[in-house]
């Protein structure tokens, strides 16, 4: 929120089931580990497929981004 100005603000109630979906989609493995002292945490990592999901995901984007551009909607 603070980078954006306010514009996009992300909450536990939308982050965790994001990542719950790419859990289960084999995007992202988790670790727990547990602090001596503290409350377990837990761990995402980005997965070979998740890797490559995130490149498709890009180059989509890149492809609307430069299409709203052409047609003038994009700054």
């Amino acid at each position: 929120a603070e980078r954006t100005d306010g514009a996009l603000e992300v909450t536990d109630g939308t982050l965790y089931p994001v990542l719950y979906r790419l859990e289960s989609a084999g995007y992202v493995t988790i670790r727990w580990e547990t602090p001596q002292r503290g409350v377990p945490r837990k761990y995402y990592r980005l997965t070979a497929s998740g890797s490559e999901r995130l490149q498709q995901l890009r180059t989509n984007w890149h492809q609307l981004s430069d299409t709203l551009e052409r047609l003038g909607v994009a700054p």
